[in-house]
């Protein structure tokens, strides 16, 4: 029996396989002429790209806007104001009076936001806005408008010297006589004005009202109508204390016959000392 010797297949080197994973360039499958188009600049990857055609697609057929030029007619602005959503008229516009503006200025802004082109929501934006603007710098603090009476009061002394008091009284009496029938004093003199301040504190008002009261008192002395019931709602109290102011001892109007007011304040004085003794014609 003969000794056979099996040899193995001795393996065949294939040598050891590699693989190499390559980025997948989407711009080589695009025809040459193409691929460097400017406009696929932006696109990193087909789906991207993919992406962009899609959106473009559903554009397709919606209303587009043009945008304004420097040649833009009137007409062609109206068509693009009512595109971007502004009302068909100035009534169209939902906005409300406020603290600070009111109907009349509601109607005005309307008119102004419709000729510039306001679509509703910028609109009620600045409204909003500015009004809340108008109320910060019209109202004032009670410490602001204390210290503008306080300077208003410092001036008028000044001006009136020792007739302060007596002008001041004059001016309140012209107020509470010849003030509406059921309507308080206080609501006169307490309007407040466009700064916040009130019309009461406003020196031209109250020397208008003084000399409204010192043109009175002139004619009631000159005509002979003097007396309480002709004097513009002035009370005992208060004539009491006008004739002290004229005859106080610092008055040189009323003690100086030299003094050019000097014979309207004996006139004034007089005038006073009937309505206090009852005298009055």
């Amino acid at each position: 029996m003969s000794e056979e010797t099996q040899v193995a297949d001795a393996p065949v080197d294939a040598g050891q396989a590699t693989s190499e994973t390559t980025e997948f360039n989407f711009r080589e499958h695009i025809d040459e002429e193409l691929r460097n188009d400017p406009s696929l600049a932006s696109y990193t990857s087909i789906n991207g790209m993919a992406k962009s055609l899609i959106n473009a697609q559903k554009m397709v057929g919606a209303d587009k806007v043009v945008v304004p030029g420097k040649y833009t007619t009137e007409d062609e602005m109206n068509i693009f104001y009512s595109k971007i959503g502004r009302p068909d008229t100035p009534d169209g516009y939902e906005i409300k009076p406020s603290e600070t503006i009111g109907e009349e200025g509601v109607n005005f802004f309307r008119q102004m936001a419709h000729k510039h082109g306001l679509t509703q929501q910028q609109a009620v934006g600045i409204f909003t806005d500015y009004g809340e603007y108008a109320g910060s710098v019209t109202d004032k603090s009670d410490e602001q408008i204390e210290q503008i009476q306080l300077g208003i009061e410092a001036d008028l002394k000044k001006e009136w010297g020792d007739q302060y008091q007596a002008k001041l009284n004059t001016s309140n009496d012209v107020v509470d006589y010849f003030v509406p029938e059921g309507t308080e004093s206080d609501d006169i003199i307490e309007l407040q004005l466009a700064d916040g301040t009130f019309l009461g504190d406003h020196p031209k008002v109250i020397k208008m009202l003084a000399n409204i009261g010192d043109f009175i008192g002139e004619k009631i002395g000159e005509d002979s109508f003097s007396g309480r019931d002709s004097v513009p709602g002035i009370a005992l109290e208060e004539a009491e204390r006008e004739l002290n102011s004229i005859r106080a001892p610092g008055n040189t109007a009323y003690w100086d016959k030299n003094h050019p007011d000097h014979a309207r304040s004996v006139q004034r004085a007089l005038q006073l000392q009937e309505i206090l003794t009852g005298d009055a014609a």
